[in-house]
């Protein structure tokens, strides 16, 4: 047996080779290494997963109030009207008696807002309960702008109400020189109601309307 494969004593203690000593701590942390260990256990009680949030729900639009239009149109209110009527708003609404917006925009001197309803689509010839479509309410109130706007959007100049009224019989017992010459233009049937006419104008005293009234019946 060599020095070297023996333990060697030095100054009263032991050494050790140092191929063995090397060895020796070589596997010590080979036992100590995590390497060398199998893979730590999953926890017991896993950590609860966060739950996806819920994506917020946008709430349904509120019913719009049929009144609204009604309300924009009676106040004049054009940049409201554009608005509700873009919105959605019903420009065929009829309130009580049956009366249109339209009949309600004729009957006001506000063209604009006639022109609103008209270019969205609002029926020019629907009546209300008593017959009266919007043409002969502009010509009851002196619209003449109205009674044109009415008529270029497709209004029947002789519709009758239902005392067997037109446009024209209430432009004439109104005196309204501009509205009869305009409703005559547009085709206002003169010779079946001449007689009735020519006795209205003669009564409330408005000789012009009664000169055109002839002058048409005569053609």
């Amino acid at each position: 047996m060599t020095a070297k494969e023996v333990t060697m004593r030095r100054n009263g203690q032991i050494v050790l080779p140092v191929c063995l000593s090397a060895a020796l701590l070589f596997s010590a942390c080979a036992s100590t290494s995590p390497a060398s260990t199998a893979a730590a256990p999953a926890p017991s009680n896993p950590a609860p997963q966060k739950a996806p949030e819920a994506v917020p729900t946008k709430a349904a639009a509120a019913p719009m109030d049929p009144r609204a239009l009604k309300n924009a149109v009676d106040r004049g209110d054009l940049d409201l009207a554009k608005k509700l009527i873009a919105g959605g708003a019903d420009v065929n609404w009829t309130g009580e008696y049956d009366q249109t917006l339209v009949m309600d925009a004729a009957s006001r001197k506000n063209p604009d807002m006639l022109r609103i309803l008209v270019g969205a689509g609002a029926k020019v010839n629907k009546a209300n309960t008593y017959g009266v479509a919007p043409l002969s309410a502009a010509a009851e109130q002196g619209n003449l702008e109205n009674v044109k706007i009415l008529l270029k959007a497709g209004a029947k100049v002789n519709a009758r109400d239902s005392a067997g009224s037109t446009a024209l019989t209430v432009a004439v017992l109104r005196g309204y020189v501009e509205e009869v010459k305009v409703l005559i233009a547009a085709g206002a049937d003169v010779k079946t109601d001449k007689d009735s006419l020519l006795e209205i104008a003669k009564r409330e005293k408005h000789p012009e309307v009664a000169a055109l009234i002839k002058q048409a019946a005569a053609k």
